[in-house]
């Protein structure tokens, strides 16, 4: 059985630690963990921090976290771009943006891996 946890328009400084409860809560239930990214409108530094860490606990953890979302119809996709780009465009942008990708303790299926073709 796998938790699933759904994200609202918004992950950001402001309520990021309602998404927190959720996600920790899905972690301490012991299956793989499903994040639905597909309303989400809106990243900053702190939802991109959650959503790496959640990914590092899971994987601590030796269970799946995979982070769902809708493709852009037109968007990326569409571009000739794929991955992150293309089923979670707004978080690629914030990680470019942001400037993450370094690498610093990513794990496999890293959000910043994907997002700069790592």
């Amino acid at each position: 059985m796998s938790a699933r946890v759904t994200l609202g328009a918004s992950l950001t400084l402001a309520n990021v630690a309602d998404a927190k409860l959720a996600l920790a809560a899905a972690l301490a239930g012991g299956a793989a963990v499903t994040v639905d990214a597909s309303d989400l409108a809106e990243i900053d530094v702190a939802g991109v921090q959650l959503l790496c860490a959640a990914q590092r606990g899971a994987a601590r953890q030796g269970r799946a976290l995979t982070i769902t979302g809708a493709t852009v119809p037109g968007g990326a996709a569409a571009r000739g771009r794929g991955g992150l780009a293309a089923r979670l465009p707004v978080v690629a942008r914030a990680i470019a943006d942001l400037g993450f990708g370094r690498d610093a303790a990513c794990v496999d299926g890293c959000l910043c891996k994907e997002a700069t073709g790592g």
